[in-house]
């Protein structure tokens, strides 16, 4: 089976680079058994960093749970990021 991850940082108001660099790890362990990850963000400066260390592109961020869970167990998924990758698309 393959990973699907969310990670749920809702309540995170602040990321260092430790942090980020978690993040980072896990995405590629997750990328690398071709699984899915998407992150719950609602702090306007975690999204920030994410945006300025340009980490918002290496996965997809929600506000919610339940919609991040949506996402990376959804059946369209690998068509969506395939298409995003390509610039057809963007979240």
């Amino acid at each position: 089976m393959r990973p699907q991850l969310v990670m749920d940082l809702h309540g995170v108001t602040f990321l260092d680079a430790r942090g980020l660099g978690v993040l980072a790890r896990m995405r590629r362990r997750v990328v690398d058994h071709e699984g899915r990850m998407a992150v719950v963000v609602t702090s306007p400066t975690v999204k920030r960093l994410l945006e300025v260390v340009r980490l918002d592109h290496a996965f997809t961020v929600f506000e919610t749970v339940e919609e991040a869970t949506a996402r990376v167990s959804g059946p369209d998924l690998k068509r969506v990021d395939q298409n995003r990758e390509a610039g057809r698309i963007s979240d």
